[in-house]
């Protein structure tokens, strides 16, 4: 197999998304201030649970449904991190017992932070809580994408055990959402001084529930 050429004549690309005047806007890379910020999911990645497998007799460990959730800092009380990026993972579901792969459905409070999170930027509303049972679809995750919501930046307060295999360190603590319930719907009493960008992707209220009230992780 050849390696990919990525400047091969056969190939094209398409800049009709860019201008001579945007392309200097500035910001990229990851946030790195504590702050509350106005945010636009620009991308969501669904990825599946999978189960423990064993390949050339190693062990190969159970992963939990997930989906990456990308987003684009438009404005926010550090305006030094206004086009900057902030990955956020929401886990779908729970361990039942980790060391054999068995998962469970989310409940409690990492049930509410999950339809909190999603309550914020507008995929669910407020009808969706207070009742016995409930289904949860996929759609709710996908349209995520170019809806906007207000989060809280943290730096984690514990480093994370996790060994850098480039490194063989622990990972560096980051700057992130470190709980699904910090995230409000634009103009919620609560964050209703964070400055957002007018010109940006507008989040349309869903209902008048918010995160807080409902908690979670």
């Amino acid at each position: 197999m050849t390696a990919f050429n990525p400047f091969g004549e056969e190939i094209e690309y398409n800049t009709s998304e860019t201008s001579e005047e945007t392309i200097h806007d500035g910001g990229g890379g990851r946030v790195d201030k504590e702050g509350y910020y106005h945010v636009n999911c620009f991308e969501v990645t669904y990825q599946p649970g999978e189960p423990a497998t064993e390949v050339d007799g190693e062990r190969i460990e159970a992963k939990l449904p997930q989906a990456i959730v990308k987003l684009k800092v438009l404005n926010g009380t550090e305006v030094s991190e206004i086009g900057k990026s902030i990955y956020h993972t929401l886990y779908l579901a729970n361990w039942e017992d980790k060391p054999t792969g068995q998962m469970k459905p989310l409940e409690g409070t990492r049930l509410a932070g999950l339809l909190g999170f999603c309550h914020a930027f507008g995929t669910v509303d407020g009808s969706i809580f207070g009742k016995q049972s409930i289904k949860l679809e996929l759609g709710m995750i996908e349209r995520l994408e170019n809806l906007t919501a207000i989060v809280k930046i943290q730096l984690e307060k514990a480093t994370r055990k996790t060994i850098n295999p480039r490194t063989g360190k622990p990972y560096e603590p980051r700057h992130q959402i470190c709980w699904n319930s910090d995230a409000w719907p634009v103009g919620h009493v609560k964050v209703e001084d964070v400055p957002t960008d007018p010109d940006g992707p507008q989040y349309q209220k869903s209902g008048e529930a918010s995160v807080d009230d409902y908690g979670g992780l």
